[in-house]
């Protein structure tokens, strides 16, 4: 029944977001009552923690690949790009601001280490191989705050995928990378 629980929460998490999302309403989908729902899981907040855990851990797998399978840092960074654009769950806009508005400060503690272990950190580790090339502007740790912030509006559901025209991941590498100028 956990797995079932987290599957179904996983679903409606990513559609809805957590404050739309109501164990009420995950308990009736799943023709169950409420206290038993409850005897799995104390509260909404655990159930969020474990569904961000299970994608996210999955996300980190493929980061970790990614990196360590493809030498040219550019070609890197845009092969992530791709991948979370394309499988990532969930608006990454939406995921941000319910980390931030919606739940209380030990869960973002709990949801903030387990979202620098899977995203955060392939970013940083690939920056820092850039700055073994070249001069940066900015730390590995700043740089990775940035590019993810931008790459955020790359990163939405599918509906709304379908609702704005196509900027290519290339384009947004390469402006963040090199700039706009040419040399």
């Amino acid at each position: 029944m956990k797995q079932k629980i987290i599957d179904l929460a996983t679903e409606l998490f990513m559609k809805q977001g957590y404050l739309a999302t109501s164990t009420r309403q995950i308990a009736k989908e799943l023709n169950i009552t409420q206290p038993a729902l409850y005897h799995h899981y104390k509260n909404k907040e655990q159930i969020y923690i474990e569904v961000l855990k299970n994608f996210s851990n999955k996300i980190g797998i493929q980061l970790h690949q990614i990196i360590h399978s493809e030498p040219n840092n550019e070609e890197a960074l845009i092969k992530i790009c791709h991948y979370l654009k394309d499988s990532h769950p969930m608006n990454f806009s939406m995921m941000m601001h319910d980390m931030n508005h919606e739940l209380d400060q030990q869960t973002k503690g709990e949801i903030f280490i387990i979202w620098h272990n899977n995203y955060f950190l392939y970013f940083e580790q690939l920056f820092e191989r850039f700055a073994q090339i070249d001069d940066l502007y900015l730390s590995p740790k700043q740089i990775s705050s940035h590019f993810l912030r931008g790459l955020s509006a790359y990163i939405v559901d599918k509906d709304e995928q379908n609702l704005t025209p196509e900027l290519p991941i290339e384009e947004f590498v390469k402006i963040f990378l090199h700039g706009i100028i040419k040399k």
